[in-house]
């Protein structure tokens, strides 16, 4: 598999995103009422302690590594939050055994990768309470670039690293690039990033569609890997030169992105695998997981219909669309399963169709956590 980064269908997605976003009233698909922005659930109640919603945002940032859904993460989170402030409290934490937080994420129905995610988060609160005195928007103090960034937040795996970082370098454990850009945007959208610089967005399952399907990342060859960081790594530069050359607002680039891919894609029939009929091995294999072959008639079905109208068919950048991503290899076991996308719009008459219209007056609903 060869993938070549493209800069200026890079700048293309970018532009057309942000003028939708921009536009009153925005431009669809960021005028539909499903268009929530995780932060926006988040209560009130949360915000009052600064240093607990600091901490808050990193354990986060733990459960964001593609097994879950950004909204699940967060109600997740709101309600360990609201029944254990005390697991955001570094010098707290120390002192419960593995078990006890563990229990604490499955109460909360937080079932992703629970083991993994509590030792980075001990490793983390340790880091924290040694470091930056149990508070990580300490993290912030004196951080003017994206590079220093790098150096005290991501996580160094060699001795080399580790002494090229110098004091405090070795990061938070389970924080490559994406999560310091995750948490740099989290922390920058709650106004706490000053002076502000520029930072890519995080380059999610959903970040990743968006550059596919504008044709930024030309991909030859496609298969399937865990290698994420082969289309993270050359979209995150080319958002990064994005945000430095136009000197454009590091979170509308990442809210467009997100949402786009999340609302478009994500939406879409064609990034579905559903159960379908037929041998699966003799029962040796998943049958959910199994690469059926859809053909152009299952989804000219009417039970598609709808649901291609809002989303593939009305895509800004269908023409560059060759390739899509399902979510449930990539939510259940991280795998990148790139797959031909079945060019609908071949098929169905879409010359009389438009972008779907809303009229609820105030789009972009806040839906506090309950």
């Amino acid at each position: 598999m060869i993938i070549e980064p493209l800069y200026e269908a890079t700048e293309a997605i970018i532009n057309e995103l942000l003028a939708r976003w921009r536009s009153t009233p925005k431009r669809y698909p960021f005028n539909r009422p499903d268009a929530i922005i995780p932060q926006k659930i988040i209560p009130d109640w949360l915000r009052e302690n600064k240093q607990i919603f600091a901490n808050w945002y990193v354990a986060v940032c733990l459960h964001m590594k593609g097994r879950i859904t950004s909204l699940d993460a967060f109600r997740g989170h709101i309600r360990v939050a609201e029944k254990y402030p005390e697991f955001y409290i570094p010098r707290i934490v120390r002192w419960h055994s593995d078990d006890t937080l563990i229990k604490i994420l499955t109460e909360c129905r937080l079932t992703s990768d629970h083991r993994n995610v509590i030792r980075d988060w001990r490793m983390n609160t340790m880091h924290l309470d040694t470091y930056y005195h149990g508070n990580a928007i300490n993290l912030l103090k004196g951080l003017t670039s994206w590079e220093e960034a790098i150096r005290r937040i991501k996580n160094k795996r060699t001795k080399k690293e580790r002494k090229e970082a110098g004091y405090a370098g070795e990061g938070l454990n389970g924080f490559q690039e994406k999560m310091v850009s995750m948490l740099l945007y989290f922390f920058d959208w709650e106004g706490w990033l000053d002076p502000r610089f520029p930072y890519p967005s995080p380059s999610d399952i959903q970040n990743i569609r968006a550059a596919i399907a504008g044709g930024a990342l030309r991909i030859i060859d496609p298969d399937s890997t865990r290698r994420h960081d082969f289309f993270t790594a050359p979209w995150r530069e080319m958002v990064l030169r994005y945000i430095r050359e136009r000197n454009e607002n590091p979170i509308d680039v990442a809210d467009v992105l997100w949402l786009f891919g999340n609302l478009m894609c994500g939406n879409s029939p064609l990034t579905e695998t559903r159960i379908d009929e037929g041998i699966n091995g003799s029962g040796l294999f998943d049958e959910e997981n199994l690469p059926h072959h859809l053909g152009v008639e299952k989804f000219l079905h009417p039970a598609y219909r709808r649901r291609l109208e809002e989303t593939c068919l009305v895509c800004p950048f269908r023409k560059f669309c060759h390739l899509v991503i399902p979510a449930q290899p990539y939510y259940k076991k991280g795998i990148v399963d790139l797959r031909r996308r079945i060019k609908m719009e071949e098929h169905i008459d879409i010359s009389q169709l438009s972008e779907p219209v809303y009229f609820d007056k105030a789009p972009n609903l806040e839906f506090k956590f309950s």
